[in-house]
């Protein structure tokens, strides 16, 4: 079930206007004018339904060209105690977790694979990097779909907590806050607490990226 996309929190974040002229835009292009009553609807329906799909890379666009600044943005999650996060650029959705299958001769950070969307997705336990103690997957378990500069990827973590604007005065030197942690992209304190904001392209090394282009492979043969 989906918990949180990037679509989403773009809405929710006061676009409606941009939204309101892309829609008349794929209406207009999309729906026929002969068409009245239930056919128009329907027709309205599907162009909503274009819209959507193509979201994330038309408000991308028109931000852009309206020299639009957006804040960094990041999705907060949770394991065990400490407060992680990821940069929002990087995620595409929050979803609940669901049954793994095993993957043969993967990295020992991969648990497995899931099917999200007709696609294959390997499944990551960051646990074990952050040398935090194993535990099985619980029902309310999240999965953050993101996706690296290699690949798609599900990870699992405890519970996501929200999306969170940063602003300058919030952030803090990575170094500084913890210059042992290779993973780490950034940091931000809020609330007094100190978020680690994490390198998503450092979860998985070069050669265990080919170790799981080799697993991936031969599993889905």
């Amino acid at each position: 079930m989906l918990i949180f996309s990037k679509e989403q929190h773009l809405f929710q974040r006061g676009l409606p206007i941009l939204l309101s002229g892309m829609l008349m835009i794929t209406i207009r292009r999309h729906v026929p004018h002969n068409q009245t009553g239930c056919a128009k609807l329907l027709w309205r329906i599907r162009a909503c339904d274009m819209l959507r799909e193509n979201f994330s890379q038309a408000a991308a666009k028109a931000l852009q060209s309206a020299d639009v600044k957006i804040p960094d943005s990041i999705v907060m999650f949770t394991l065990d105690e400490p407060r992680y996060a990821l940069y929002l650029s990087a995620v595409e959705r929050v979803v609940r977790a669901v049954e793994i299958t095993p993957l043969p001769k993967a990295p020992d950070i991969v648990l497995g694979i899931i099917n999200f969307g007709g696609r294959v997705i390997p499944v990551l336990d960051i646990r074990k990097l952050f040398r935090l103690t194993a535990r099985e997957m619980k029902p309310d378990d999240r999965f953050i779909i993101a996706r690296t500069a290699q690949r798609q990827v599900a990870i699992m973590v405890d519970s996501v907590t929200g999306v969170h604007d940063l602003t300058e005065a919030e952030t803090v030197n990575a170094k500084h806050a913890m210059p042992f942690a290779r993973y780490l992209k950034g940091a931000a304190k809020l609330d007094g607490n100190l978020v680690l904001i994490h390198d998503l392209d450092q979860f998985l090394s070069i050669d265990e990226e080919s170790v799981l282009d080799i697993s991936l492979a031969k599993g889905l043969q």
